[in-house]
Parts: structure tokens; C-alpha cells; sequence
């Protein structure tokens, strides 16, 4: 299948996944907020080494290689992620909106916080997480620390940006059914879907474009990546599933 087509269907698979469905009920939506905050983190990842790869080439500042539009892009969007401002009209990071909307719902926050402990102490890859989250994880934190800037351009684009709108959309179509209402949970997607999908996204495209340029090499290999971290985004919604389905069977035992 050409690249282009593959990521289209990835990306339609993402948006009808089945584990969407299961979010009527609070204690599946608990286990969902777990599995996810691993990925609202990572993100954050992603988006600081692009924005080191974009503005900083040196510990010292020198002038950027990259147009102005796109160094202004990144600089906006980490305003954005790192101090926007929440539903109670304060500045705040979006990982810690995130953190306010699990303990509205009751989901653990323990454990990505336990990850992030052991990543201050350089320790999280061994880290005992469910293979779903370690293999997505790990895949995005090596890229942030390895990946070169179109791999992680692309991961950031085609992995977050370009999807989130689509999938966050089907989740609050969901919660919109629910007869629980959960404002902080809310408020933070719809917050994602319009900055995602009017702002955001186009931007990381351009980004991307500029990057790439005509080097088909840089193209293949950002494609590639595209690819691979819509693979791995299912793998994380498979496995979260699962822990519901197995929650929801234990549960009737």
C-alpha cells in the first residue's frame, strides 16, 4: 500500500476504534485516562526536541536555520502546551489539566507519575508498564532523545497534530451520550480540538514541508515514522481495551 494511502486508513482506524465505545461507564473511563496520560506526556517529549532541533542549535543561542514562520510556530505551541490556560481560568500546562481531569473522574495518576520520577533518575526503561504503553512510550522518548528532526517532525505531525482533532472528537461524541458530565475531561479535549485542528495542525504541516523540503530520503524516512506511530497508537488503544474488557469480566465474576 502507498505510504500516503496506509496512513489514511491508520488514521481511519484510529478514529472508529472499538475501545471509544466503552467510555460510557466511569470506571472504564478511569483505566482509558491511565493508558492515555502516558501519551499526553510524551508529547510534550516530541515537542520540546522539535522545538530544540528548530531554535536552538547551540547551548548558546545562534540565529535559526528555519524561517520565521516555523520557529514562531514552535514557540507558540509550546506556550500553549506549557501554560494555557485552564478551565478555572489559570495557567497551567495541558499534561497538568490532564492530571486535574483523572482525579475528577477518579483514575490514577500514580503511575505516570512514578514513570516520570524514574525518568528524573534515568531509569524508565525499566519501567514494568503494560507492553501496550511500554512499547509507545519507549518509542517516542527514544525518538525525542535520538530521532532526527524530520522523524520526530513527522511523529509530532502525523502521530498528534493531525490525529488528535479525529480521535478526540469520537471520544467526546461518546461522553456527549453519557449521563455523567465531566468538565475538566471536557473542556481539555474540546481545548485539543480546536487549537489541534484550526491551528496546530496546518502549522506542523508547513513545519514538516519546510524540513523535508525536496530530499526524498528525509520524505521516505519521515513517512515511515508517520506509519509507525499510528501502529503503535492502536497497539496503546488494543491494550487499554483489554484491560477494560478483563476489568469488565472480573468484575461479573
Amino acid at each position: 500500500m502507498e505510504m500516503n494511502a496506509k496512513i489514511n486508513a491508520l488514521n481511519q482506524q484510529l478514529q472508529e476504534h472499538k475501545l471509544y465505545a466503552r467510555l460510557t461507564r466511569i470506571e472504564h473511563l478511569r483505566i482509558f485516562m491511565e493508558y492515555h496520560s502516558f501519551a499526553v506526556f510524551d508529547f510534550m517529549c516530541l515537542l520540546k526536541s522539535l522545538q530544540r532541533f528548530m531554535t536552538l542549535k547551540n547551548p548558546l543561542w545562534t540565529p535559526s536555520s528555519y524561517s520565521g514562520e516555523v520557529t514562531r510556530f514552535i514557540n507558540e505551541i509550546v506556550l500553549c502546551e506549557e501554560s494555557d490556560i485552564d478551565l478555572y481560568g489559570r495557567p497551567n500546562s495541558h499534561f497538568q489539566m490532564y492530571l486535574q481531569a483523572m482525579g475528577e473522574v477518579g483514575a490514577r495518576t500514580k503511575p505516570v507519575l512514578d514513570f516520570i520520577e524514574r525518568i528524573d533518575n534515568n531509569t524508565f526503561e525499566s519501567a514494568a508498564l503494560p507492553k501496550g504503553i511500554s512499547e509507545f512510550v519507549e518509542f517516542n522518548l527514544k525518538l525525542a532523545l535520538q530521532g532526527s528532526v524530520e522523524e520526530v517532525a513527522s511523529a509530532f505531525l502525523f502521530g498528534r497534530e493531525k490525529l488528535i482533532p479525529l480521535m478526540f472528537s469520537s471520544i467526546v461524541s461518546i461522553l456527549d451520550k453519557s449521563e455523567n458530565k465531566y468538565p475538566a475531561l471536557m473542556f481539555y479535549l474540546k481545548r485539543h480540538i480546536e487549537v489541534d485542528a484550526d491551528e496546530h495542525g496546518p502549522m506542523a504541516q508547513k513545519c514538516l514541508n519546510e524540513i523535508c523540503g525536496s530530499d526524498k530520503e528525509k520524505t521516505e524516512r519521515a513517512l515511515q515514522i508517520a506509519v509507525k506511530s499510528l501502529e503503535l497508537r492502536i497497539k496503546l488503544w488494543d491494550s487499554c481495551y483489554e484491560s477494560i474488557t478483563k476489568a469488565s469480566e472480573e468484575a461479573v465474576c
